[in-house]
């Protein structure tokens, strides 16, 4: 199966793509992760990422699907579960032609989403991180057993910047600005799914596997 995921910041993608995973053993394709290991062997696409990023520029399209056709191309990636990729209708065209033209077009977008925005500000307000071993908590949802303690280590816990409000805020007017048209595009094109990103992880999960039985 070839699943493409989306969803506003706080909608629970990474949970959602880590049980869809665990279930049906397919590759997770993270273009961050493929800008991050090029960048890190140094590979001459690696440098032109690193460029952009320490400009403090969004990496182009153009250079963004290079990274994906690496990706893509890959003989163990005939199937897949695209996060986080694509971000605009643009990319979204262009990611349909080059699965098309490998002869593994997408099959299935499932999109998470959030009836309102204060669901996601609570979300990612209340993320803290420990700042030795990364272990990461919710104030509400899942709290350390000592207030601003790290369970696993002992070592203070923080709040990024991304999970301040203001920050939440901007990245959310962010998505529906570029990312949100594409639900559009992927209904017009007649493979989107809704998930309603509410639902207790449990039912989602059911109603998911149920949707992709037909997709194996």
């Amino acid at each position: 199966m070839r699943i493409v995921l989306l969803g506003c910041p706080g909608a629970g993608k990474g949970s959602l793509a880590s049980l869809i995973l665990e279930k049906h053993h397919i590759p997770y394709l993270s273009t961050g992760a493929y800008f991050r290991k090029e960048v890190a062997d140094n590979t001459d696409l690696g440098k032109e990422i690193k460029h952009y990023m320490e400009s403090g520029l969004l990496v182009p399209d153009s250079v963004t699907m290079r990274v994906a056709s690496k990706m893509l191309e890959a003989p163990e990636n005939e199937n897949y579960l695209l996060d986080g990729f694509p971000r605009t209708v643009n990319q979204a065209m262009m990611l349909d032609e080059l699965t098309t033209k490998l002869g593994r077009p997408l099959q299935v977008i499932l999109n998470l989403y959030v009836k309102d925005d204060e669901v996601v500000y609570r979300r990612l307000t209340g993320r803290q991180i420990c700042s030795k071993c990364g272990a990461i908590y919710h104030t509400r949802n899942h709290p350390s057993k000592v207030e601003g303690v790290c369970d696993v280590c002992g070592a203070n816990l923080v709040i990024r910047k991304d999970d301040q409000l203001e920050s939440v805020k901007i990245r959310l007017n962010e998505y529906y600005r570029l990312t949100e048209p594409m639900v559009d595009y992927y209904k017009m094109k007649g493979n989107l799914i809704e998930l309603d990103a509410e639902l207790d992880s449990e039912v989602l999960l059911e109603e998911v596997n149920s949707l992709l039985e037909k997709y194996k």
